[in-house]
């Protein structure tokens, strides 16, 4: 985990924003360095996706209708890895020949625009990160996933599925890479087994010996294709077709969050403050999951990213029309996030300083997961995993 502050940093990079296509999507996102000694967490929402059809002399920029793009990258080791992946993804992505391709099937609009180059910055170091990148198309939702940064769909269903040293397959692939797990960490010292950067892990020679030299051939190294790497970038692809008049909201997180929270009770909490407690506006929604994970006693850096859909309005109409006929039983006003802050500072208050005040409480809400408490503090990787079939790519 590293070093830890005397006290967590709880201030906030919050943002928020929209589609601007008929389908009216909403996003909130929040990040707060916590208890950590940097903040290594970087991020993605980009609401208007491209390609760049790219010629001898200039690019073309063919612009995706209804395609949008979110992602949650965490670092380790350093910074670089995760803000380089945070700020250039995109740029990447929008060259590659078959997202290309993609886009030209779906091309409704194209710009011609002259050649930039971002420069990359050599200074790597040996940092890492996890990626989790979710894809939003007018008719699938689309994750690629590599380490241990999660996506989850409001039923719930995990979009994406951890990558941990000791699992059977992520072992198997280090050990025929020359390497070996202890302590649930790659070589005793990594806590994922996939991501990007990472390379003291990464270009692992085999064969050839480096005095032999009869044998020019032979003092070439052969190295693992980055699949069969120790540590491998290749994510797992899940695609989830949308119902329109279903689909609620999907969050993208680092494993600050889930390091205390499971699935479904990040779920659970999420419908509380939203439909519950009638919050709408997503980047407090985004700020009060790291608030109630910190409470929980996540030591983390600490992203979550909340993407309303369609159905989303649907299930608020619902709640307000349930939650109306509570109120007038209790006369109780419902505040959202800012009232849930002011009962955490006069929870502080009335401690004075025991320590018993202010703490965050995942309440059931009376809302459709609720008997998922039971286990509360039970976050086994197992316990919120809901029978899908997803298509891999």
């Amino acid at each position: 985990m590293g070093n830890l502050l005397g006290s967590p940093i709880t201030e906030k990079e919050t943002h928020t924003g929209e589609t601007t296509g008929d389908e009216k999507l909403k996003y909130g996102l929040s990040s707060m360095q916590g208890w950590r000694v940097h903040m290594e967490d970087a991020h993605i929402a980009e609401v208007n996706l491209y390609a760049l059809d790219t010629t001898k002399n200039a690019e073309t920029q063919i612009k995706l209708q209804g395609h949008s793009l979110f992602a949650c990258y965490d670092g380790h080791g350093g910074t670089f890895a995760a803000i380089y992946a945070g700020n250039n993804f995109l740029r990447i992505l929008s060259k590659q020949r078959k997202f290309v391709e993609y886009a030209k099937l779906c091309a409704t609009e194209t710009t011609t625009t002259t050649e930039i180059n971002a420069p990359i910055d050599d200074e790597s170091g040996d940092s890492g990160t996890t990626a989790c990148v979710v894809m939003i198309t007018p008719d699938s939702i689309v994750c690629a996933n590599a380490g241990d940064s999660r996506a989850v769909f409001a039923r719930p269903i995990p979009l994406s599925f951890d990558h941990k040293p000791e699992d059977e397959e992520e072992t198997l692939r280090i050990r025929t890479a020359g390497g070996y797990v202890a302590g649930g960490r790659v070589e005793g010292d990594l806590a994922v087994s996939r991501g990007l950067g990472d390379f003291r892990f990464k270009q692992m020679p085999i064969g050839g010996d480096d005095n032999d030299s009869d044998d020019s051939d032979s003092e070439k190294p052969i190295l693992f294709s980055p699949g069969k790497q120790k540590v491998s970038p290749i994510p797992d692809v899940i695609v989830h077709t949308r119902q329109h008049s279903k689909d609620e909201y999907i969050i993208v997180a680092c494993d600050g969050i889930w390091d205390v929270v499971s699935n479904i009770q990040c779920i659970h909490e999420i419908d509380t403050i939203m439909y519950t407690e009638g919050e709408k506006d997503l980047g407090l929604v985004s700020e009060e999951i790291l608030d109630s994970c910190l409470q929980f006693g996540s030591k983390d850096n600490m992203t979550a990213i909340v993407i309303q859909l369609p159905a989303c309005e649907l299930a608020y109409n619902d709640a307000k029309n349930t939650k109306n006929d509570r109120a007038s039983k209790t006369n109780k006003k419902q505040e959202g996030v800012l009232g849930r802050r002011r009962e955490r500072t006069e929870g502080d208050a009335a401690a004075n300083g025991t320590g018993d005040g202010g703490t965050t409480n995942l309440t059931d809400g009376g809302n459709r997961y609720a008997d998922a408490f039971d286990t509360a503090n039970d976050n086994d990787d197992d316990d919120d995993d809901v029978d899908v079939e997803p298509k891999y790519m």
